[in-house]
């Protein structure tokens, strides 16, 4: 059973650098947050360098490829929950998936989905 919330992202734009997606949330929980239109105005962007060694885990952590810049959240306007530092917690959660995917296929996907 869900418990009703998550976030999608399709994949814009690809080059030699980096990797930027398309993303939004939703949270059926809340009637301001539905997303029942999939507006997907976020962007997640990722350096290739994190994988420039291998398609494994990077040997950095989230906050470290942030801090860094090797990953940019831009928050999409359906945000409803955000850590301290203020990027969309739905965001993290979708670029775990996202790194799980990506290895198991060694490239990016095209798209990506998480459901809670």
């Amino acid at each position: 059973m869900s418990v009703g919330h998550g976030a999608f992202c399709k994949k814009l734009y690809e080059n030699d650098e980096y990797v930027t997606y398309a993303y939004s949330s939703f949270n059926y929980n809340n009637k301001k947050y539905l997303n029942d239109e999939r507006i997907c105005d976020g962007k997640i962007i990722i350096s290739k360098k994190v994988f420039s060694d291998s398609w494994g885990v990077p040997n950095d952590s989230f906050a470290e490829l942030y801090d860094k810049g090797d990953i940019v959240i831009e928050n999409c306007s359906n945000t409803w929950l955000k850590c301290s530092i203020g990027y969309d917690v739905m965001a993290v959660h979708l670029w775990c998936k996202l790194l799980r995917q990506i290895q198991k296929l060694q490239c990016f996907p095209d798209k990506c989905n998480y459901e809670v």
